[in-house]
């Protein structure tokens, strides 16, 4: 397949998971073994999130603290971090009256981090690293 081949696809996947609303991240929003954890992000609802330059290991243990007591079963959402160096990240971020789910999405995102909604916990890691491509 060509590079143009390619890019058209790209596109078309796009657009059609867009019109869709298919997510195309790779957050693991479609597995079906972890219906129950999706649900449980969707329905969590966060008041207010308020961090101003802090780190995002911070961010998501606030996140872990109030899934715990908005929780309907009372346990909460667990975060598992995987290969971590974010001394140096900083995050900043506020927002109001959001599921859990977008802001998991967003710190992710402010941080270029990367999730993966496992069964029985949200894994965040760092983005993989691009390769270059040999000429």
């Amino acid at each position: 397949m060509n590079r143009g081949n390619r890019t058209s696809l790209f596109v078309f996947i796009l657009a059609a998971a867009t019109l869709f609303s298919i997510p195309v991240f790779s957050g693991g929003e479609r597995r079906p073994w972890n219906k129950k954890l999706v649900a449980k992000l969707k329905s969590i609802k966060i008041k207010k999130i308020d961090f101003e330059s802090t780190n995002p290991v911070a961010v998501f243990k606030y996140l872990r603290k109030r899934s715990k007591i908005l929780a309907v079963d009372g346990k909460g959402v667990n975060f598992v971090f995987k290969r971590m160096n974010t001394s140096k990240t900083r995050v900043t971020i506020k927002m109001e009256n959001i599921p859990l789910l977008v802001a998991i999405k967003y710190v992710c995102m402010a941080a270029d981090l990367d999730y993966k909604i496992e069964e029985y916990a949200v894994v965040i890691q760092p983005k993989p690293a691009k390769k270059l491509k040999k000429r």
